[in-house]
């Protein structure tokens, strides 16, 4: 879950639209991130899951 740290202010997105930004803490691997302030509740973790995750699959296909 990430847990809200503070008010990151306002990015224009690629479409040019004003959105509003948040640092976020990752409660999994302790990271800080930027994510946008509307839609981060519905993050489970930063993106370390999937890391994890993609290390375990790949570990075996190492020389």
């Amino acid at each position: 879950m990430l847990k809200f740290i503070k008010s990151a202010g306002y990015k224009v997105d690629s479409s040019g639209q004003k959105r509003k930004m948040a640092f976020v803490k990752c409660s999994i691997c302790g990271a800080i991130k930027e994510a946008r302030a509307d839609n981060f509740k519905s993050y489970k973790s930063c993106g370390c899951l999937r890391r994890k995750k993609f290390d375990d699959l790949t570990a075996h296909d190492a020389p």
